[in-house]
């Protein structure tokens, strides 16, 4: 068993009747285990929340002016210890999972977290998680470094020591301080505008090579980590690997031909059209490369062209042979018509 659940369940014995109910309802514990709102518990007693929110309060100022606290005061100094470590603030969730992993026990936790001092929660908000904190302007600077170090990154993630690096030092150029390596992901964990993507990068949850929102954004991922075309087969297989997700074959390649950030390259070869490939037919890109080299040898026009397309030479050859786009001059060489 658990330390936390231990010690909660020895503490719990300093109430009775109603007031251990309350607390055992809203923290999860002894009897119950899933917390409750205080409008739920004050349905079941017939009282309002904030006569609940009362019970609560005062039941947990007796227990710790009671005799039973000195015993979890040991508890409570390791949960300092590991908040000092991540410079006093962490997202709440992987606080609750650092000490209990997925057990019941993270309610016993929650409940320590909400007996002792000096920790605080605060809720979500539009930027940030849920998350507890020791110290409240730690708190305020952690996010205050985080909103505006969102401002600087750009769509393309980085590796996690990329992000660990820059993140250690923007924060010690703003703050004059340095921060432990146990508070960068701390720190970065509670914004909801950082994330991981599927390769373990780092970076805007608002970049599609972050958090994919369908198969467009997962087949652009995958292209760009590859860093050069892949068949649409081959992107339907790399989405399944990375997203570990279904993706039909069909499905993914009508998407890259509906996208304007891939472009066709050869037969069912899919690029990004940020890495410079001329979209269009090959007569487009002969025609393209003719334009803007002027006549070129057989030789000259097939690296052109393969440049831009995986075509087999053959491909290129028969569509010169369309005289009202293409000319051959008496030196060999082809123009435009």
């Amino acid at each position: 068993m658990n330390n936390f659940e231990e010690a909660g369940k020895t503490i719990l014995k300093e109430f009775s009747g109603r007031n251990r109910d309350v607390i055992e309802r809203r923290f999860g514990i002894g009897s119950r285990s899933k917390r409750q709102t205080l409008e739920s518990i004050g349905e079941t007693y017939k009282i309002t929340r904030e006569r609940v929110r009362q019970i609560e309060a005062a039941s947990l100022n007796k227990l710790r002016s009671s005799s039973s606290f000195s015993q979890v005061e040991p508890l409570l100094k390791q949960l300092e210890k590991e908040f000092n470590l991540r410079e006093k603030v962490w997202r709440e969730d992987e606080a609750l999972a650092h000490f209990a992993g997925e057990t019941p026990a993270k309610n016993y936790v929650y409940f320590f977290l909400s007996l002792g001092n000096p920790f605080e929660r605060v809720g979500a908000d539009a930027d940030f998680y849920h998350r507890w904190s020791s110290d409240k302007e730690a708190l305020n600077k952690s996010e205050g470094a985080l909103k505006s170090f969102c401002k600087s990154l750009g769509d393309d993630p980085l590796s996690e020591d990329e992000m660990t690096g820059r993140f250690r030092g923007y924060v010690e150029n703003i703050l004059g301080k340095k921060i432990a390596a146990e508070a960068v992901f701390s720190w970065l964990g509670i914004s909801k505008n950082i994330n991981k993507n599927n390769f373990g990068e780092w970076g805007l949850s608002s970049s599609p090579l972050v958090r994919p929102s369908g198969m467009r954004d997962f087949a652009y991922l995958v292209l760009k980590k590859h860093g050069s075309p892949l068949h649409f087969r081959e992107v339907a297989s790399a989405i399944e690997r990375v997203a570990d997700r279904r993706a039909h074959v069909q499905t993914v390649h009508n998407e890259l031909i509906k996208d304007e950030r891939f472009v066709l390259v050869g037969r069912g070869l899919y690029a990004l059209s940020g890495w410079g490939y001329q979209p269009g037919t090959v007569k487009d890109i002969i025609s393209a490369v003719l334009s803007k080299r002027g006549p070129l040898s057989k030789e000259e026009l097939i690296k052109s062209v393969r440049e831009e397309r995986h075509v087999k030479d053959n491909t290129i050859l028969i569509n010169l042979q369309n005289k009202s786009r293409f000319q051959r001059l008496s030196d060999g060489r082809f123009h435009l018509a």
